[in-house]
C-alpha cells in the first residue's frame, strides 16, 4: 500500500530529477549565417551550400528546440533560459536568404531573423566587399602597383606575387575552411584592400571603389546582390521569418560620432519598418563592432535587444544588447554538432 507520504516523496524525486536534467541540457545558442549558396568568389566563407544548409536545419530540428530570436529574448526578459534551444539569424540580406535559404527553413519548420542592412536592401549596389571582391579577385591579372587616395590619406601596395592569380591559387582560396587558413598573395592583398575601406565612410568608399575599378581594368563582375525591395517584402510574408536591422550602410559604428551612429541605428529601424511594414525589433552590430555607447544607442531606438559576434552560449544573465552568436560555416552534421558541443 502506497501512502500520501510516499506518493509527495516519489513527486519531490520526479521533480528532482527534472531539475536536474534542465540544468544539465544545453544553453540557448544563436546561430549566425550570412549567404546560402555555392559560389567560387567567397573571401570571407559567408557561404554555405544548400545542401550543407539542410543537413544543419535537419539536425537543429531533431536534436534542439528551433526558436524565435523574438521568444527567446522574452524569455530571458522573465528570467528564464530556455534549454535546448536554437535561434537561427542572417546577417546582410542578400537574395539567396529568400532564393534559398527559406525553402529549407520552411521545409524543416525552423523560423530565422534576417538582419537587413536598410540603404543597400532594395538599391542597385552590391555590398561593397562584393564588389571589391570582383574587382581584386576576378581578374588573372592586375598592375603591379596600387595607389590610392583615401580622403586624403594616401595608401600604396606594391603587388609582387599577388599582381597573377592563377587555377591553383584559386583552388587553394576555395579549399579555405576558415579565415586563419593559409591564403594566396592575391587573397592577402584583397584583405589588405578590404581593411583600407572598411572605416571610410560610404561615400568615400565608393569614390575608392570606383578608382580601383579604374586601375584593374576589371569590369563590375556579376556578384551577389542583396534583396530587392519586392524580395524583402516576400521574405518578410512568410510566417517563419523575421527582419531585423543592420544598420543603413554596414558601418562599423564604434568609430563613428554619436550623431553618425545614432543616425545609422535609428534610420534603418525607420527604414525597415517603412519597408515590410511590420515593428523591426532586434538589431545585430555590422562586423560586431560596438561599445557600451552603441549598446546604449540601440537601446534607445526602441530595438528589444541586439546580437553581436561573440562565439559563446546565452546565459540566463546575458546582457540582451550583447547576444552572442554562432558563426557557422559550410558544414556536415558532424562537424556543426561538434562546434554546437564547443562553446557550451
Amino acid at each position: 500500500m502506497i501512502t500520501s507520504a510516499g506518493n509527495a516523496l516519489r513527486r519531490r524525486v520526479r521533480h528532482g530529477w527534472r531539475r536536474l536534467a534542465d540544468a544539465l541540457a544545453p544553453p540557448p545558442l544563436i546561430l549566425m549565417y550570412h549567404r546560402i549558396a555555392e559560389d567560387d568568389l567567397d573571401p570571407w566563407q559567408l557561404c554555405v551550400s544548400p545542401k550543407n544548409f539542410a543537413v544543419q536545419m535537419d539536425l537543429l530540428r531533431r536534436t534542439r528546440q528551433p526558436m524565435r530570436l523574438e521568444d527567446l529574448t522574452r524569455e530571458l526578459k522573465q528570467g528564464r533560459c530556455p534549454r535546448k534551444a536554437v535561434v537561427v539569424t542572417f546577417d546582410d540580406g542578400y537574395r539567396d536568404n529568400l532564393q534559398a535559404a527559406l525553402p529549407v527553413l520552411e521545409a524543416f519548420d525552423v523560423p530565422a531573423t534576417v538582419f537587413c542592412t536598410a540603404g543597400v536592401v532594395g538599391g542597385e549596389q552590391a555590398f561593397w566587399w562584393d564588389r571589391l571582391a570582383g574587382l581584386l579577385l576576378g581578374p588573372d591579372r592586375l598592375p603591379p602597383a596600387l595607389a590610392l587616395d583615401l580622403g586624403g590619406h594616401p595608401k600604396r601596395a606594391t603587388l609582387h606575387a599577388a599582381a597573377r592569380y592563377d587555377a591553383v591559387d584559386r583552388a587553394a582560396d576555395r579549399r579555405r575552411q576558415d579565415d586563419a587558413a593559409p591564403a594566396s598573395p592575391r587573397l592577402g592583398f584583397y584583405r589588405q584592400v578590404w581593411g583600407w575601406l572598411r572605416p571610410l565612410a560610404e561615400c568615400e568608399r565608393r569614390v575608392a571603389l570606383d578608382q580601383i575599378a579604374r586601375w584593374s581594368g576589371a569590369a563590375d563582375a556579376d556578384v551577389p546582390r542583396p534583396l530587392s525591395r519586392q524580395q524583402a517584402r516576400a521574405l518578410a510574408a512568410s510566417p517563419l521569418i523575421e527582419i531585423g536591422a543592420h544598420s543603413v550602410t554596414h558601418a562599423a559604428l564604434s568609430t563613428l560620432a554619436s550623431a553618425a551612429q545614432r543616425a545609422e541605428i535609428m534610420q534603418s529601424k525607420l527604414q525597415l519598418e517603412a519597408l515590410v511594414e511590420r515593428p523591426v525589433l532586434h538589431f545585430a552590430y555590422p562586423f560586431g563592432d560596438q561599445d557600451a555607447e552603441t549598446a546604449a544607442l540601440v537601446r534607445d531606438a526602441g530595438f528589444r535587444a541586439s546580437c553581436t559576434t561573440e562565439a559563446a552560449a546565452v546565459r540566463p544573465r546575458t546582457d540582451p544588447f550583447q547576444l552572442p552568436r554562432i558563426a557557422v560555416g559550410n558544414w556536415d552534421a558532424d562537424t556543426l554538432a561538434r562546434t554546437l558541443r564547443s562553446v557550451l
